[in-house]
């Protein structure tokens, strides 16, 4: 019977030491809680607060708390805490002055050109231009989902007013799944169309070549009634004043290059099917090729009209050239 009693007591004191063995191999008197933790599990287990602090074996799966949202943040108190490991036994006394655990679960944020092309795609058939601009309302303002959660972005609700622009989305991510998360944004989408706009500066006079063009997206309520919206109607013409970058330009902006400067000698032809006459002359104004303008002819002293023909040769238009030459 002795003998009995002893194998038991044996029995169950190994028992014992295998137990807080497996329970807090460390001494609990050298457990440390941490201040801040990071988690990316649903809970908040003691092993997430102790961390390598102390080693607490199978304790350490005890769950504490729930864990926040992807990418948000809970307090834990150290009272709580401390309920916690006494409900596993282990004898803990927490430190003085610290009274709470700050907990943040890991997420990856939607990014916010995944939320405006969302936004785009479920405004398509409201735009009257080439495509829309958003700018969010809040751009502070963050959805998060798990780390593992699967991709995707949706629109569940929109509300869109197209005299102001404004807008309302309520988005959904991961949605269908455990991991779904949702937030509603606001903003205004501005309708836009490509323009052709220079990319530097011209002066008065300049060509426009294909290098000194690129496009940009322009508010349609913006655009200036006479905006050139063709590249053909730039390139090869001349600035007719000083021209900025990146803003719409206007027919009256741009013109056929000048070849025929004010002030500049030129030679006047005037011809008929019977003779050719030429004579010396001077430009009273600036001509682009194929136009019409006054010159002096610098014999007669007579204004004639006559057409650019080239840089220095013109085409009388009337008789008037005959007139006391």
């Amino acid at each position: 019977m002795t003998r009995t009693i002893t194998l038991r007591l044996l029995g169950f004191i190994a028992a014992l030491v295998i137990t807080f063995s497996l329970l807090s191999p460390a001494s609990a008197a050298e457990l440390q809680l941490l201040p801040r933790i990071v988690v990316d599990d649903d809970m908040v287990t003691l092993a997430d607060l102790f961390g390598d602090m102390g080693d607490l074996g199978t304790v350490g799966e005890a769950v504490v708390a729930w864990s926040p949202e992807p990418g948000k943040r809970i307090t834990i108190t150290v009272a709580r805490i401390h309920r916690a490991v006494r409900d596993q036994g282990l004898d803990w006394v927490p430190l003085r002055g610290l009274k709470r655990v700050t907990v943040k679960r890991t997420g990856r944020r939607i990014t916010d050109f995944e939320i405006e092309t969302a936004i785009l795609h479920a405004l398509a058939g409201e735009v009257r231009g080439d495509g829309l601009s958003i700018t969010l309302a809040n751009r502070n303002q963050a959805l998060f989902v798990a780390t593992d959660a699967a991709p995707g972005l949706d629109v569940e609700n929109i509300s869109y007013d197209a005299r102001t622009g404004r807008f309302a989305a309520s988005l959904v991510a991961a949605a269908g799944t455990a991991y779904e998360a949702r937030a509603v944004f606001s903003g205004r989408a501005i309708e836009t169309v490509e323009l052709p706009v220079l990319n530097r500066t011209m002066k008065k006079g300049e060509i426009i070549s294909d290098g000194d063009i690129e496009w940009i997206d322009w508010q349609v309520k913006r655009i200036p009634r006479d905006a050139i919206t063709d590249v053909a109607d730039l390139v090869g013409q001349a600035a007719r004043r000083s021209l900025r970058p990146d803003s719409p330009l206007r027919a009256r902006d741009v013109g056929e290059p000048i070849v025929v400067t004010k002030g500049s000698a030129v030679s006047l032809v005037y011809r008929t099917p019977m003779m050719v006459l030429t004579a010396g002359g001077r430009a009273l104004e600036d001509g682009a090729m194929g136009s019409v303008i006054r010159i002096l002819n610098s014999k007669s002293k007579i204004v004639v009209e006559a057409r650019v023909d080239s840089a220095n040769i013109l085409s009388v238009t009337g008789s008037t050239f005959l007139v006391r030459n």
